[in-house]
């Protein structure tokens, strides 16, 4: 009789507090892998939603336990220590046991693998800490943390303890972004730290591991533990350069380095928007992204033409948002076309743009007008 996965639905919480709840779902008769799921960050944090992988870990039939967590607490609650415990109970069942999560759950999958007995711990894009007494330099996730601070402060967050030191962990993170520094340092309290550095990806290095087709295939392998890592940092390395956000990313990076960087920034740019506009028929929120990118790098570099048939085709195909259509404007402004202008204007407030962006292309156009001749324009 084959194995059944659990229906978590019909499966009381393995754990149900204020602040953390672990529902099953673990598969009948399996005692070979267990993964324990941790929630990233978001902004309508609660109980109601899905466990992290949790469908993708079903679909797989892999055995697996879903921490999930009322608000963005980085696990900074009293329930942690009781969920864990519930955890190890079951855990040690199991003959591997991975911890699972990205960015805050990231830091969860790390910070909480000692208390549960993992054998390795997947990352992605995780937290050192997000306490600015100890990562100042950060300010990505200050809103957060004040929040925690506000609500019982960071009572469990020593990394040095906290983390498995003899599990394999296997951190994905961008070196091109401030996870790279998280990463080293959760990395010097471990004695088999084996990072895969994700080059290009950002801090959705899911999505970009996504881009490049290898998501699905790199966290089951990490996950059962079949394959190198030195495997997957060669296919990456393979792969990045058939990727829209690789060239974005590298794009943007290339503009910071000034004169020195304008030739390669334009070069990334035209990469970007090709294979942005050739990743799909109507491009999505990932596409349009990088599209408004290599606009705005063209537009840097004086390169407005091009920059605004860019924003043509993206518009042409009804993809632009309101930070799109902003940046129309501002381009029809650059070449003194005031009724396109007005127009693009009229539409970054229709999608809701910011307030100080419509105002400060509206500053932009009123300047413009006084100073070109009366006539038709």
């Amino acid at each position: 009789m084959p194995s059944k996965p659990a229906q978590t639905a019909s499966r009381p919480p393995i754990f149900d507090g204020l602040d953390v709840r672990v529902t099953d779902g673990r598969i009948e008769g399996d005692d070979a892998l267990l993964v324990i799921s941790f929630p990233s960050y978001r902004t309508n944090q609660s109980f109601a939603n899905r466990g992290f992988a949790e469908r993708w870990l079903a679909e797989r039939r892999i055995s697996a336990v879903e921490v999930k967590a009322s608000w963005n607490h980085w696990m900074q609650v009293p329930d942690t220590e009781p969920a864990m415990a519930a955890i190890k109970a079951i855990a040690g069942s199991y003959r591997r046991v991975v911890t699972y999560g990205s960015s805050m759950g990231g830091y969860a999958a790390a910070a909480c693998s000692a208390a549960v007995g993992a054998h390795a711990v997947v990352a992605i894009s995780p937290q050192y800490s997000i306490d600015p007494a100890k990562t100042g330099w950060d300010k990505r996730w200050l809103p957060y943390a004040r929040t925690i601070l506000g609500r019982g402060g960071f009572i469990r967050d020593d990394m040095a303890t906290q983390l498995a030191p003899d599990a394999a962990l296997h951190i994905i993170a961008d070196p091109w972004n401030p996870d790279a520094e998280h990463a080293a340092l959760i990395g010097r309290h471990s004695l088999r730290p084996e990072g895969l550095l994700a080059l290009g990806c950002g801090h959705s290095a899911a999505a970009g591991l996504r881009d490049f087709g290898l998501l699905g295939s790199c966290a089951v392998s990490l996950l059962r533990g079949t394959e190198s890592v030195g495997h997957w940092r060669r296919q990456l390395r393979a792969r990045r350069a058939q990727s829209h956000r690789y060239w974005r990313l590298l794009g943007e990076r290339q503009i910071l380095r000034g004169a020195r960087g304008q030739a390669g920034a334009l070069a990334a740019a035209a990469r970007c928007a090709e294979l942005a506009f050739a990743a799909v028929t109507v491009p999505g929120p990932p596409e349009a992204v990088s599209l408004k990118s290599a606009a705005v790098i063209q537009r840097r570099l004086s390169r407005t033409e091009d920059a605004l048939a860019i924003l043509e085709r993206l518009a042409s195909t009804n993809s632009h948002n309101a930070a799109t259509a902003g940046l129309f404007a501002n381009i029809w402004l650059d070449l003194r076309r005031l009724p396109e202008a007005r127009e693009w204007l009229a539409e970054a407030e229709r999608l809701q743009a910011p307030p100080h962006a419509t105002a400060a292309i509206r500053q932009r156009l009123s300047r413009l007008s006084a100073t070109m001749v009366p006539g038709p324009e």
